[in-house]
């Protein structure tokens, strides 16, 4: 096991770096990002056999097997505050570009501890705030989310994948 306190931050750097490139080369993150956005989008289309989009795909991540179209946007909480469950922009949500976001909320170590699949009318019709500034709309994963009867709750789905991590 690394013993990560005896690092510097330079060789904790590199040690991301590295990280990442391999979780490229294992096709489990698409980007240099920091991978929460990537992991999410991997284990949604692990979870229920999605086809993952590509990256410069606007408006949507994923599509099933119906033709759904899905929006998939994930938050690492470190603190469980409210703002820490803000995704991230949702733009053109007017134009329904996607028929379902699909969130998570991951731990400081990326455990999942929620995730839903939101149709994109719940989404609408919580009044999301909107930002001109940015043309986004600002959308949290609040857990009383998780009681509407249009929500489906697939922590359990998502959390199993990351358990075979």
């Amino acid at each position: 096991m690394w013993d990560l306190d005896t690092l510097t931050i330079r060789q904790l750097l590199n040690l991301n770096s590295k990280i990442l490139v391999e979780l490229r080369k294992r096709e489990i993150l698409r980007s240099s990002n920091k991978p929460t956005g990537d992991l999410a989008e991997y284990i949604f289309c692990r979870a229920f056999n999605w086809k993952q989009q590509n990256n410069s795909q606007s408006g949507y991540d994923a599509i099933d097997d119906d033709g759904n179209k899905y929006q998939i946007k994930a938050r690492q909480v470190f603190k469980n505050i409210p703002s820490e469950r803000q995704l991230s922009a949702i733009r053109g949500l007017e134009n329904k570009n996607f028929d379902f976001l699909a969130g998570v909320l991951f731990d400081d170590e990326y455990n999942v501890i929620k995730a839903a699949i939101v149709p994109h009318f719940v989404i609408t019709e919580s009044n999301p705030h909107y930002s001109s500034h940015d043309n986004k709309h600002t959308f949290f994963l609040k857990d009383t989310l998780w009681k509407h009867a249009h929500v489906r709750d697939v922590t359990a789905d998502l959390a199993k994948i990351c358990n075979d991590f």
